[in-house]
């Protein structure tokens, strides 16, 4: 199966996928945002949005599971603001060279259908691109998140890399969200 979004390529300079960054929309947990509404915000002008020149994510997974596409998976994307603090769509900026932003809608928990697409996401964009599993991580780990003083996707690195590569299912169970039976 395929990556969804690699049929979409717009931009001039190619980018060679190398990694994978995983991030959350800090929305309400649960209910969905649409890309083309997450394009819009970042398309806006700053204080009303980022004032990207597309969205920032090349991934949006919604809380039913759907994977839909945001920037083509060889366009350079706009989700990790380089560690000097720089405006994130610079075209130089090193943290988002080859690295594939997927986020999940949600602020700290996210469904068991989400996990589940990332986790064929992710496997996709592995075999499509031979990305190492060490080449994944969360946006919390990056120099300038941390200086911002920022959590997202707010979940431990550890904690995703046992899920996926180890197949431990209680490792997520924290980030999980309970849908009312």
């Amino acid at each position: 199966m395929a990556p969804a979004g690699d049929e979409r390529e717009e931009e001039t300079s190619v980018m060679i996928p190398t990694r994978v960054t995983i991030h959350c929309s800090a929305s309400k947990n649960g209910q969905a945002w649409p890309a083309v509404e997450i394009r819009k915000f970042h398309m806006a002008a700053p204080p009303q949005g980022r004032g990207f020149k597309d969205i920032g994510y090349h991934l949006v997974i919604q809380p039913d599971g759907q994977v839909e596409r945001g920037r083509g998976l060889n366009a350079q994307g706009a989700h990790v603001m380089d560690a000097a603090g720089d405006i994130f769509d610079v075209q130089n900026t090193k943290d988002n060279e080859g690295n594939i932003g997927i986020c999940l809608v949600g602020d700290t928990l996210f469904t068991r259908e989400q996990f589940d697409a990332l986790r064929s996401q992710l496997e996709s964009l592995r075999m499509t691109y031979s990305i190492n599993s060490w080449e994944i991580r969360c946006h919390n780990q990056f120099r300038s998140a941390i200086a911002q003083g920022k959590t997202c996707p707010n979940m431990e690195i550890g904690r995703i890399l046992a899920w996926y590569i180890g197949h431990h299912e209680k490792a997520i169970e924290q980030y999980l969200l309970r849908r009312a039976a």
